[in-house]
């Protein structure tokens, strides 16, 4: 019997422990190394019946130049070229008639890459032997199993698509960062911070679900940064292409209004329905408000904020054009024609670099361009997964702290079922994974040791995979929830994820952190 005093101790331990985890944690200040934006750029969004060249005469100082659109989407891109700084020219289109959002290309990083943390080599015999595994309890989850006929779109640095752990499970790619069909890592280990940060990525999904398979989507560069444009059009390929999961081990300290809403309608479908998915009349942000602004949509089944009786997504009304227009083509027609003056882009280096004489695509009707095509969500919604941050803090990082359902944000825990130190944390954050010294797959065909909530997020990105390769009808909303609802209480918050209860499996008796508080109870 233990000594009344060490009973005692163990008795207060636990009331204090059982009290934090009910409290709200006090907030951590992050260090500041808040992102900036791309020199120049401003994002716009206006209604679907807003003309882009009306809006651009009404700008003041000179007009901004058309660089993108998603899309045929009335969502654009726009150069600034006045000197204006881009959160001054966003404040000056926010102002217009017409303009639902505009803000400044934000740019963004991996986590690990704003803590100037990086890999470190391994060896291959710990990669299904380490830690992990036995945690998430996979050899049980993989009797269930193993993942097969799922993808999962990794948005990272790129991929090592010659790694050996890697043959059989990639499928085509692309690279948005250099604007080509080749999505492998590019630079070097001792020049990049981030280098082989999304081969080690792609090395966990492949750990947790091994027969899904990989799409390697390249939004950031060999230092990890990138930028809201290149994401989101990564994030238009993926869901375009097949992907059932989305892993994004990056983060943004700055919110985006157009962003989230993407990510809304990618996450969630919204459809007023009474199938089970349990959004039903509240929409992907808790609202359904009859609206033309975004976050929840009126009244149809596209999840893309529109309310038009019609199916093809692209918030038009009684028409097929995808346009937002009603009727007729003009509105649409005008605003695709702006690109046609445009011949050049300057290269930057935060974020990616490429010619605009690509955007000569926007002005015709080549359906067979990836970059063309209109955002087409599946009916059942894909699981989209955030890295919640290494900053030790409780305030939220974006895409992971947008709120959005079928968005799992994801904390990192440690050997010892704890919170990790550097770990992000906060009642933003919907689940935690094993993100403490994880082994996995770096280029070049080696292996790599490396710690964050981009090793965590993967974790997820592939338990998603297996709960939706047992059942593929789930809806996005219904395999994060599934997840969450399978969690078990770790020392600190969020709960951790367990794999094999994910898939149904009675949950393990107690974890680490139980099992503790219960031996020195006795």
């Amino acid at each position: 019997m233990p000594h009344p005093l060490l009973r005692s101790f163990g008795l207060l331990f636990a009331v204090l422990l059982s009290i934090s985890l009910m409290m709200p944690a006090v907030t951590i200040q992050a260090q500041d190394d808040s992102d900036g934006f791309v020199p120049n750029e401003v994002l716009v969004q206006l209604t679907p019946t807003t003309n882009l060249a009306t809006v651009i005469n009404q700008v003041s100082g000179l007009a901004p130049i058309p660089l993108d659109q998603f899309g045929t989407r009335p969502i654009y891109l726009l150069q600034i070229t006045d000197g204006t700084s881009p959160e001054d020219k966003a404040e000056s289109l926010r102002i217009i008639v017409g303009v639902i959002a505009a803000e400044p290309n934000y740019t963004g990083q991996t986590p690990e890459g704003r803590q100037r943390s990086s890999w470190f080599q391994g060896d291959r015999g710990g990669y299904t032997s380490q830690w992990a595994p036995t945690t998430l309890r996979l050899p049980e989850a993989h009797n269930q199993t193993r993942g097969g006929g799922m993808i999962v779109a990794v948005l990272d640095t790129g991929v090592d698509t010659d790694h050996p752990e890697l043959q059989g499970k990639l499928v085509p790619g692309f690279d948005f960062v250099d604007f080509d069909n080749d999505p492998n890592e590019i630079g070097s280990q001792n020049q990049n911070i981030a280098y082989g940060h999304g081969t080690h990525v792609a090395g966990v999904i492949a750990l947790v679900a091994p027969e899904s398979q990989i799409m390697p989507v390249r939004v950031l560069d060999a230092d990890g940064v990138g930028n809201v444009w290149v994401l989101l059009e990564g994030l238009k390929y993926a869901v375009n292409n097949g992907a059932d999961v989305i892993n994004l081990s990056l983060s943004f300290k700055r919110n985006s209004n157009i962003l989230e809403e993407i990510v809304g309608e990618i996450a969630c479908d919204d459809d007023d329905d009474d199938n089970g998915n349990g959004d039903d009349d509240d929409g992907c942000f808790g609202d359904d408000d009859d609206d033309d602004n975004g976050g929840g949509d009126d009244d149809d089944d596209n999840g893309g904020g529109d309310d038009d009786d019609d199916d093809n997504g692209g918030g038009d009304d009684d028409d097929d054009n995808g346009g937002g227009d009603d009727d007729d083509d003009n509105d649409n027609d005008n605003n695709r024609a702006v690109f046609t003056n445009v011949s050049s882009r300057q290269s930057n280096s935060t974020g990616y670099e490429r010619n605009v004489e690509r955007n000569a695509i926007v002005t015709d009707d080549d359906d067979d361009d990836d970059d063309d095509d209109d955002l087409v969500v599946p009916p059942t919604g894909v699981v989209v997964v955030a890295a919640s941050g290494n900053s030790r803090s409780t305030v939220p990082e974006y895409p992971a702290g947008e709120g959005v359902r079928g968005l799992l944000a994801v904390s990192a825990s440690t050997q010892q079922d704890e919170l990790a130190p550097f770990s992000n944390r906060g009642n933003w954050v919907h689940v935690s994974a094993p993100g403490n010294q994880i082994l996995s797959t770096v280029p070049d065909g080696e292996y790599g040791t490396w710690s964050g909530t981009s090793m965590a997020a993967p974790m997820v990105a592939g338990t998603a995979a297996l709960v939706r390769s047992q059942n593929p009808n789930l809806f996005a909303t219904q395999v994060t929830t599934q997840i969450q609802n399978s969690s078990r209480q770790i020392c600190g918050v969020p709960k951790r994820i367990d794999a094999a209860a994910a898939l149904g499996a009675d949950p393990a008796s107690s974890s680490l952190c139980t099992r503790y508080l219960a031996a020195i109870m006795r």
